[in-house]
C-alpha cells in the first residue's frame, strides 16, 4: 500500500511491513494520489514555496517535479487514465485548477477554479473532462488538455438534490459521482443531475472505482464502507467497529488492490486496514495504528526490553514492539494525557493526565491526575491528584524511590512511591509550565526546565530551590532530556534560530549520544555532551515540532514523535568506526580525540548570539586537563585553502577590483581577495552570517562588507591583506542590502532591509576608516529599496532607489532631508533596479546627473531630483549600469 505521513511518502509491503520512503518534501504533505495501476504516485505539500512531484512507488524515486507557480498549499491532485495529465488545485484567492503533462514538464491549461475551496477532482474515461467538486460547488472542465478550456456548473435540479458540501468525486460507467455532506451520492449525465442515492447516514468522505469498473465502494462519517454495483444497489457493507477497536471509526480513504480482491481503509484514528471482499468475514488485518487527533506529546522506552509508550490528546495509551513494528495494546482512558514514564526497574507506568486546553465534561476531573499502572497487566497501582492543570512531566527517581509530577500550574509535586505515593514536598521555583525535569544520579537533586527555558535546581525531598548553579557543575544526571543546558549548547549553536529552537533531547542509555527535536521537525543525533565541533546528523521526516524523542534499550534504535502530525519514527542508528580496543581509548573509556575537542572548546565556548535565558543558570563542569605532547598526532588543525561559487543570484554588484588589480568579492561569510596572477585566495573570516553587500572605496585599499541576521554588522577591511579596519554594530536589522562609499572614500551609506528601509551615513577623517564612526540614520520609506550611491557634491549627494520610487537625501541635521524624485507625466513610474553617476555631461553645473535602470529595458536620467531623458537599451530589465572612460556598460 502506499500513502503518507507528514512529510514523507511511504510505500509498505503488506506481508513483511517492511516501508520504504520517499523524501523530496520539506513540508506536511496536503494532497495524495496514485495512478490507476499503482505505479505512479503524486504528492503536494503545503508551505511558502510548496511543490508538487510525481514519483515512481518500486524504488521511491522522483520523477517529475512541477514547476514552481503554488502560492500556499496544493489542495487536491488527480493522474488521468492514460497516466499522462496530471491535475491539481492550488489554495489561493481563485482556487487555480492546473493540468500537466507531466513527462514533458509542461503546463497544458489552467483554469478559475471559484472562490469556494475545492476538496475533490477526477478525470472523466476520456481525460477530456474534469469534474471537481468543494464547498457548495460542482463544476466541469472540459478540453482540460488544450488551451480551450471550457467551465460548466452543474445543473442541480430542486426536486432531487440540493447545493451543499461535496467532499469527493470519482466516475463510474461514464457518470461523475460525487460524494455529499448529507450521505448522499450524486450522480451526473453530462453535467446534470442524474439522480441521487442515500448512500450512508451522514457525510460520504471517500470513493473508489474496483480496477475492472463494476464495483464503486464508498466510505462515510458513520464508520461503514458500502460497496455498490453499476445500478447503484449496495451489496455489500462493511462496518468498522465491529471489525477492530478504534478511536475514532470514521472513514477517510479507501483504495482496492489491483486484483479487486482487497479493500484498504484509512480512519480518522489513522488505523490503515485490510479487509478480503471474498470472504463473508472480511478477515480484517491491521497494518498501522496510531494516535489521529489534536496532539501527540508522551513517549517512554522500557528500560530493558524493546518496547516504547505513547499517550496523547486522544486518550489512549500504547503500548508498542519496536522490533517488529506492531502496536501491542491499546488503552482508552477518560482524558488526553502528555506525560508517560518507566520506572527504571520497568515493573511500573506512570501516566499524567490533562492536555492543557478548555475542556468540558468527565475529562475536567482528569486533568493535572495521575496514575501508576502495572506494566504486566496494566491494571492500576495508585491514583493520585494534586493539581488542576495538565501534567506535562512525570518521572520515577533512579532508584525507584520517587515519583515527580512537572504541571502546567508551574509547580513540580513529589511524591514517595515506597510509602503509598504519598505527597512529600511541592517545588515552587519556577512561574511558567514545567517543561522536562532530569534526577541526579543518587536521587537527591532535581534538574528541572520550565517553558521560558528558566533552569531551577532542587533538593528532591524538601523541595527548596539551590540557587548557585556552580554547585552541580560535576554532578552525575541519570538522564538527560532538557532542551536547554550545557549538555545541548553545541544543538544551539548549530540548529536554533530565532524561528526555530529545540523541544526536547534524550541521551543514550550508554551516555556516548544525545538526541533532540527541533520546532521544524528535525531530528538531530550527535556525541555526549554536543559542543561546536561535534559531527551531527540530522533526520528530516517530521513536519511541525519535535514533541519528544527516546532511546530503545540497547540505543540501536530511536523513536521520535511529531506534536502536530501525530507521528510515530523509529530511526534505525548506525555506528561506523567502533572501537572495539580497550587499549585505543582513555582511562574513563572515552576517546582521546573526544576529551581533547572537549577541553579546547567547551572551557572556551564563544556566545550564541541569541544569548537565551539558560544561559545564566548553567556552569562549565571542571574538566581536567591531559598533557599531550605539541607534536602529538591527536592535535590537528585546518585552514581554508580555496572556495568555488559566489553569491549572485540574489546581489548586485558583487564584483570588484582593488588596487593591486585583483579581485574582491564574497561568498558565504567570506570575504575573498583573488590573486589573478597566482591564481590564488586571501580570505576575510570576520563575519558570522552571510554576505549580501559589498563596496570598495576609491582606490580599492578598503573594503566594506556586511552581511543578513537579525543585527548585522558592517565590517570594514583591507582589501590587500584582508585585515580587518573596524566594525560597525547596532545600526541596521534583519540585513544590509547595499554599501556605497563617496568619490573621495571620507563618507560610506549603507541600506537596510527594515520596514522602513533606513539608511546610515558613516564618517572618516583620516581615510583609512580606523576613526569611523556613524553621522545619522533616516528611514526613508515602505517600500522595498534595492540600491544606494552618493555623489558628493550634489546638492542631495545620496540616493536611494527601488519599488516604484527614488529618493533624494541630503545631510542635515540628525536625520537628514528627503526629497521624493518626480517621474513626470511622461515617464513610467516603476522599479528602479540600479543607478550610476553620470559622466560630464550634466545639464547642470551645479550637481550631476543620475543614470538608473528599470524593468523595462530604459535608463532614466535624473537632474535636479527629476526625469530629464529617457534612453531604450535592453528588451529586458536594466539589471547593472557602470561607467565607462568614454561611455557606459549595461
Amino acid at each position: 500500500i502506499v500513502f503518507t505521513c507528514s512529510t514523507i511518502g511511504i510505500v509498505m509491503n503488506t506481508q513483511t511491513r517492511s516501508q520504504r520512503y520517499y523524501h523530496a518534501h520539506t513540508d506536511r504533505i496536503t494532497a495524495f494520489c496514485c495512478s490507476n495501476d499503482g505505479t505512479l504516485a503524486a504528492t503536494g505539500q503545503l508551505g511558502v514555496n510548496p511543490v508538487l512531484t510525481v514519483w515512481e512507488t518500486v524504488h521511491c524515486k522522483l520523477l517529475a517535479k512541477m514547476p514552481d507557480i503554488f502560492k500556499s498549499a496544493v489542495a487536491a491532485v488527480a493522474f488521468s487514465n492514460n497516466n499522462r495529465y496530471l491535475a491539481c488545485v492550488a489554495v489561493d484567492p481563485t482556487n487555480t485548477i492546473t493540468v500537466y503533462d507531466w513527462v514533458n514538464g509542461i503546463i497544458l491549461s489552467r483554469s478559475y477554479g471559484g472562490g469556494s475551496r475545492i476538496l475533490g477532482l477526477s478525470f472523466s474515461p476520456d481525460d477530456n473532462r474534469l469534474c471537481f467538486c468543494g464547498v457548495k460547488e460542482i463544476s466541469f472542465l472540459e478540453n482540460v488538455s488544450t488551451r480551450h478550456v471550457t467551465l460548466k456548473s452543474g445543473i442541480i435540479s430542486g426536486d432531487i438534490g440540493k447545493l451543499q458540501t461535496f467532499l469527493s468525486t470519482c466516475y463510474f460507467h461514464n457518470l461523475a459521482v460525487v460524494a455529499a455532506y448529507d450521505g448522499h451520492l450524486y450522480v451526473f449525465n453530462d453535467i446534470n443531475l442524474q439522480h441521487t442515492v442515500k448512500a450512508h447516514s451522514s457525510s460520504v468522505f471517500s470513493l473508489a472505482v474496483e480496477p475492472m469498473g463494476t464495483i464503486l465502494a464508498t466510505g462515510g462519517k458513520d464508520g461503514v464502507v458500502r460497496l455498490w454495483n453499476i445500478d447503484f444497489d449496495c451489496i455489500k457493507e462493511v462496518v468498522i467497529d465491529a471489525l477492530i477497536s478504534t478511536h475514532s471509526s470514521i472513514v477517510k480513504s479507501i483504495a482496492f488492490s489491483l486484483d479487486g480482491s482487497l479493500l484498504a481503509i484509512g480512519t480518522r484514528a489513522a488505523d490503515i486496514l485490510t479487509v478480503e471482499l471474498n470472504n463473508n468475514n472480511f478477515a480484517p488485518k491491521i497494518l498501522l495504528s496510531c494516535h489521529g487527533s489534536r496532539e501527540l506529546w508522551g513517549l517512554a522506552t522500557h528500560p530493558t526490553k524493546e518496547e516504547f509508550i505513547t499517550t496523547g490528546d486522544d486518550s489512549t495509551i500504547r503500548v508498542w514492539d519496536s522490533k517488529s513494528y506492531r502496536l501491542l495494546k491499546s488503552i482508552k482512558v477518560d482524558s488526553s494525557s502528555r506525560a508517560v514514564s518507566y520506572s527504571p526497574n520497568g515493573k511500573m507506568i506512570a501516566v499524567g493526565f490533562g492536555s492543557g486546553k478548555k475542556i468540558k465534561g468527565k475529562s475536567t476531573l482528569k486533568e493535572g491526575a495521575f496514575v501508576v499502572l502495572n506494566s504486566s497487566d496494566f491494571k492500576i497501582f495508585h491514583e493520585g491528584k494534586d493539581s488542576n492543570e495538565a501534567i506535562r512531566v512525570i518521572k520515577f527517581s533512579p532508584d525507584n524511590a520517587i515519583l515527580i509530577c512537572g504541571s502546567d500550574d508551574s509547580k513540580i509535586y513529589v511524591y514517595n512511591a515506597k510509602n503509598q505515593f504519598m505527597k512529600l514536598a511541592v517545588v515552587v521555583s519556577h512561574k511558567a509550565p514545567i517543561r522536562s525535569i532530569d534526577f541526579s544520579s543518587d536521587s537527591n537533586y532535581i534538574f528541572s526546565v520550565d517553558s521560558t527555558n528558566r533552569i531551577k535546581y532542587s533538593e528532591v525531598v524538601t523541595g527548596i530551590e539551590i540557587t548557585s548553579a556552580i554547585v552541580f557543575r560535576d554532578e552525575k544526571w541519570s538522564s538527560w532530556t532538557s532542551p536547554v543546558g550545557w549538555q545541548v549548547k553545541g544543538f544551539w549553536m548549530r540548529y536554533c534560530t530565532d524561528s526555530d529552537n529545540l523541544t526536547c533531547s534524550q541521551r543514550s542509555h550508554s551516555k556516548y549520544l544525545l538526541c533532540a527535536g527541533t520546532e521544524s521537525g528535525k531530528v538531530v543525533l550527535s556525541q555526549n555532551p554536543s559542543y561546536k565541533l561535534s559531527g551531527t546528523v540530522t533526520g528530516v521526516g517530521h513536519s511541525g515540532p519535535v514533541s519528544a524523542c527516546g532511546w530503545i534499550a540497547g540505543d540501536s534504535y530511536l523513536i521520535s514523535i511529531g506534536r502536530k502530525d501525530h507521528a510515530t519514527f523509529q530511526w534505525k542508528v548506525v555506528y561506523k568506526d567502533t572501537k572495539e580496543s580497550g587499549d585505543e581509548a582513555g582511562p574513563s573509556g572515552n576517546d582521546s580525540v573526544t576529551k581533547i575537542l572537549y577541553e579546547n572548546n567547551f572551557n572556551n565556548f564563544e556566545k550564541i548570539s541569541s544569548s537565551p535565558t539558560w544561559l545564566q543558570n548553567i556552569s562549565p563542569p571542571s574538566i581536567q586537563k591531559l598533557n599531550f605532547s605539541k607534536d602529538s598526532s591527536l592535535l590537528f588543525d585546518f585552514d581554508l585553502k580555496y572556495c568555488h561559487g559566489l553569491r549572485f543570484s540574489d546581489c548586485r554588484n558583487t564584483i570588484h577590483y582593488n588596487f593591486d588589480g585583483n579581485i574582491v568579492t564574497f561568498m558565504s561569510t567570506m570575504g575573498i581577495v583573488f590573486n589573478l596572477k597566482e591564481f590564488s585566495q586571501l580570505f576575510y573570516k570576520g563575519h558570522k552570517f552571510p554576505i549580501v553587500s559589498i563596496a570598495l572605496a576609491p582606490f580599492g585599499y578598503i573594503t566594506a562588507t556586511s552581511e543578513i541576521s537579525v543585527n548585522p554588522e558592517i565590517h570594514l577591511w583591507d582589501s590587500r591583506s584582508a585585515s580587518n579596519i573596524i566594525i560597525f554594530t547596532n545600526i541596521h536589522r534583519n540585513g544590509v542590502s547595499a554599501l556605497k562609499f563617496s568619490e573621495s572614500g571620507e563618507y560610506l551609506v549603507s541600506l537596510g532591509q527594515d520596514q522602513y528601509n533606513s539608511i546610515a551615513v558613516y564618517r572618516t577623517f583620516k581615510r583609512n576608516w580606523k576613526d569611523g564612526y556613524v553621522v545619522f540614520t533616516t528611514p526613508t520609506s515602505l517600500k522595498r529599496m534595492l540600491w544606494l550611491l552618493f555623489s558628493e557634491l550634489n546638492e542631495y549627494p545620496i540616493i536611494v532607489g527601488g519599488k516604484n520610487s527614488i529618493y533624494f537625501v541630503k545631510p542635515t541635521g540628525k536625520f537628514g532631508e528627503i526629497k521624493n524624485g518626480e517621474f513626470g507625466k511622461k515617464r513610467k513610474i516603476q522599479t528602479l533596479l540600479c543607478a550610476i553617476k553620470s559622466l560630464n555631461d550634466s545639464l547642470d553645473s551645479q550637481n550631476s546627473d543620475i543614470l538608473t535602470g528599470t524593468v523595462s529595458g530604459h535608463i532614466y536620467r535624473w537632474s535636479n531630483c527629476r526625469i530629464v531623458k529617457s534612453y531604450t537599451v535592453h528588451d529586458a530589465p536594466v539589471n547593472l549600469i557602470s561607467n565607462l572612460r568614454q561611455g557606459y556598460v549595461t
